[in-house]
């Protein structure tokens, strides 16, 4: 292995708060009932870290940016396309939800209400034999295919197939079942 290729990174998920933006109407949002201030939120992790504490741009700055996986969103289509995406599955009638115009795909959306014009966290998911890259990781802007590219490496995180497919399928079966 050359030196200028990263090391395999684990993918891997952990449970946070993020606070409840009740901003707007949402098709989630039921009459009558009381929300709380914040909603629990399965936040990406690699290597145990999350991922918004690994990609920095500049000046520092972290993304608020959250995945769709709430723990009230079971069987949410948005959940379940954001998830297939990842796995390289067709996606058609999901844009502009999860994936981009470049076939960029979406990890991080907007906190609010979750759509891509507002901005999001993406990346360039090849698959290649054994391994899955995240490419070019990157904050990216509306519907086109402008960047914000991170300024902090890895511009690249490279999984192990089988680990990362497990990971993305199990969460996958939850938000189906």
């Amino acid at each position: 292995m050359s030196g200028s290729v990263s090391p395999l990174s684990i993918l891997g998920v952990r449970w946070a708060e993020f606070p409840r933006w009740n901003l707007r109407p949402s098709p989630w949002r039921r009459i009558g009932r009381s929300l709380p201030p914040t909603r629990r939120i399965l936040d990406w992790t690699v290597d145990g870290i999350p991922l918004r504490e690994i990609v920095l741009f500049p000046e520092g700055v972290t993304i608020d940016e959250v995945t769709f996986m709430s723990d009230d969103l079971h069987g949410e289509r948005y959940v379940i396309g954001s998830l297939r995406a990842l796995l390289g599955e067709d996606v058609s009638g999901m844009d502009p939800w999860v994936s981009f115009i470049d076939d960029r795909v979406a990890v991080l959306f907007c906190p609010q209400c979750g759509d891509l014009a507002c901005g999001a966290l993406s990346v360039d998911v090849r698959v290649d034999g054994e391994v899955v890259e995240w490419r070019d990781i990157g904050y990216q802007i509306g519907l086109g295919d402008e960047r914000v590219t991170s300024a902090t490496p890895p511009a690249t995180l490279r999984f192990d197939r089988a680990q990362y497919e497990t990971t993305v399928r199990t969460l996958l079966a939850v938000w189906t079942a």
